[in-house]
């Protein structure tokens, strides 16, 4: 059984597509966010898909720093040569703007405390005192 709890992605959008229409059955809309993780940046495409929600990406634009609420989905499909084929989907129902303070803000509190373990480590490694014999 896998839990529902509310899944989020924060990052800064940098691509946002049209309306997409999947061989006229249904309609989607995708968009992609950067991750604000400064060691490991990833890319990640999500979708709309259902137009009730197309409206969350109304007013929003490549470069924008959003927190996107999803539910993650996975789904197999059985190709005509009888492979199976696994799909999963990051369907997206909420993109709240977010200031690209707040993840800069994140991005010097990390550096900060890197900066402080190393001058941690260095006042208790590198700089002892040359006379630090017991006797």
């Amino acid at each position: 059984m896998i839990r529902k709890e509310e899944r989020t992605l924060r990052g800064q959008i940098i691509y946002i597509s049209g309306i997409i229409n999947k061989h006229n059955r249904f309609t989607k809309r995708e968009f992609v966010i950067k991750t604000d993780d400064e060691d490991y940046p990833q890319e990640i495409k999500c979708e709309i898909l259902k137009e009730k929600y197309f409206h969350h990406l109304d007013g929003r634009a490549e470069g924008d720093f959003v927190v996107v609420s999803f539910n993650l989905k996975g789904r197999s499909w059985v190709n005509p040569k009888g492979e199976t084929i696994y799909f999963n989907t990051i369907e997206s129902w909420k993109i709240a703007i977010t200031s690209e303070l707040d993840s800069q803000q994140a991005r010097d509190n990390k550096m900060f405390e890197t900066i402080d373990e190393a001058k941690a480590y260095k006042a208790k490694f590198i700089d002892k005192p040359a006379n630090d014999l017991p006797f």
